[in-house]
């Protein structure tokens, strides 16, 4: 029998399964809001229009990373989602 010559080390993940996040509070437009994310703060998230339904008011944020990041992708959304309304984003 052979064994390997390393470990395999178990990487630390929240969930595989992407975030459906509500953004009607502050749009009627998801792909406004996340192309907005995209440019203020670099976040890149995924909007809910493509899979049809009321996808205009969810956008989806990966979070098969490790915590930490999960944490940083989170409280830059926060800075960005207040840079929004301050702007005057398209609230509905």
């Amino acid at each position: 029998m052979i064994k390997p010559s390393k470990e395999v080390e178990k990487i630390e993940q929240l969930l595989a399964d992407p975030l459906w996040l509500d953004v009607s509070a502050y749009t009627d437009s998801a792909e406004k809001l996340a192309a907005f994310i995209r440019v203020d703060i670099g976040l890149y998230l995924s909007v809910g229009t493509v899979y049809r339904g009321n996808g205009a008011y969810f956008i989806r944020m990966n979070v098969a990373c490790p915590l930490t990041t999960v944490e940083e992708g989170l409280r830059r959304l926060t800075q960005s989602l207040n840079h929004w309304h301050l702007q005057g984003g398209n609230a509905s």
